[in-house]
């Protein structure tokens, strides 16, 4: 009988990077000549994040709907609503250090901007083997279509994995599916 594989499904925000949009915010604001509460509210409040993240519209989309016409390029759009992470080094090490005795995957909601950068900018994400994005899963954590989906991607069991996510609901939901 072959034993089970060991398998770590790792989140990026708020694991292996920290996250803050607050500064997105407020360049972005700066930019369009808007208050803090006024771009949450149209990328938030309005739930535009969250269908790029679902994958529903493409990030060209989301630039437009954001920006309405203003003078920002594209290219310096992108930056601002990257330039927003920082790395935790010590959770990155850590995770790195596990690579051979587990399978690393990444199992993350985000959108196509902010996985481009973390390509881009970030070395460390070639220790793993695949990536469960949101915009691809077109499936959001906590939903149990995000776990299902990922499960069926990586051809995985839950019970062999360790989840590691920063929002206990996550946790809870990923055990759940499990079931």
């Amino acid at each position: 009988m072959k034993p089970a594989r060991k398998i770590i499904l790792s989140d990026i925000g708020g694991v292996l990077l920290k996250v803050n949009f607050e500064i997105a915010l407020k360049r972005l604001g700066e930019e369009l000549i808007l208050s803090k509460d006024q771009l949450e509210d149209k990328i938030f409040s309005s739930e535009l994040k969250e269908k790029h993240d679902l994958g529903l519209i493409d990030s060209q989309e989301f630039y437009r709907k954001i920006v309405l016409g203003e003078k920002i390029p594209y290219a310096f759009f992108q930056l601002i609503w990257s330039e927003i992470f920082t790395e935790n080094s010590k959770i990155i090490q850590y995770v790195a250090s596990c690579r051979k005795k587990f399978d690393l995957y990444i199992s993350s909601n985000t959108d196509p901007l902010h996985f481009s950068y973390f390509r881009k900018n970030y070395k460390w994400i070639s220790i793993f083997q695949g990536f469960g994005l949101s915009f691809q899963l077109h499936a959001t954590k906590p939903s149990a279509a995000f776990y299902e989906n990922l499960c069926r991607q990586f051809n995985i069991n839950y019970q062999e994995a360790l989840f590691i996510d920063d929002l206990p609901a996550n946790v809870e939901a990923c055990r759940g599916s499990g079931d």
